[in-house]
């Protein structure tokens, strides 16, 4: 991503990286989530509770969407004073004023993808607690080079007015892409038939 991004000099470079910094505020509690809806659906599929691991999903996608998408809200609200907070006061102002306005495009394209960055984090991990980690791979796979790299090359030189907007797009599109496509695979079912536990299989 910042090579792609870096087509467009050091200034939409630096200011994509001080975007980048509360994108990981945004996205990295939502992981520790995931994570914990894994250790939970897991837990139920070996009790062979299918209908409360899906409970349990529910539940952590609740609390991922709803933590993400006051993310989103500060991030168009304060998008520009969150930007500033990283910048160097001995700047020359029209650097200054130049790293503030693309910082606070990205961060608008980053506000409009959270929500389905915690259907992405939330559900991959769900499944993953399933036991269904081949389709989400192969999807992450996919998306992510026909997306993120395919589609951000192809803005970088086809679409150059954008800037480095063309590439946040196309991260945007992947996200938004990725969110949906295991949200349709969980809500499916096909993971509550996977077995984690081998009938007859001994307990301690």
């Amino acid at each position: 991503m910042s090579a792609l991004v870096g087509h467009f000099g050091k200034d939409h470079n630096t200011a994509g990286w001080i975007a980048m910094r509360y994108m990981h505020i945004a996205f990295m509690p939502a992981v520790g989530l995931s994570i914990a809806v894994t250790a939970q659906v897991g837990k139920c599929m070996g009790m062979g509770r299918p209908d409360l691991a899906a409970k349990r999903a529910w539940l952590g996608l609740g609390l991922n969407m709803a933590y993400m998408a006051v993310c989103a809200l500060l991030m168009i609200v304060y998008r520009r004073e969150a930007i500033e907070v990283f910048v160097d006061p001995s700047m020359p102002e029209d650097l200054k004023l130049r790293l503030v306005e693309i910082g606070a495009q990205v961060m608008i394209a980053a506000a409009i993808f959270q929500v389905f960055d915690a259907l992405g984090i939330t559900f991959i991990g769900a499944l993953r607690g399933a036991g269904d980690t081949i389709w989400p791979g192969v999807a992450t796979l996919v998306l992510a080079w026909g997306f993120l790299f395919g589609g951000g090359t192809y803005m970088v030189h086809y679409q150059p007015q954008l800037g480095s907007m063309g590439p946040w797009i196309a991260t945007a599109a992947y996200i938004m892409l990725l969110g949906l496509a295991v949200s349709a695979r969980f809500v499916s079912g096909k993971w509550k038939t996977i077995k984690l536990v081998k009938d007859g299989a001994g307990g301690a």
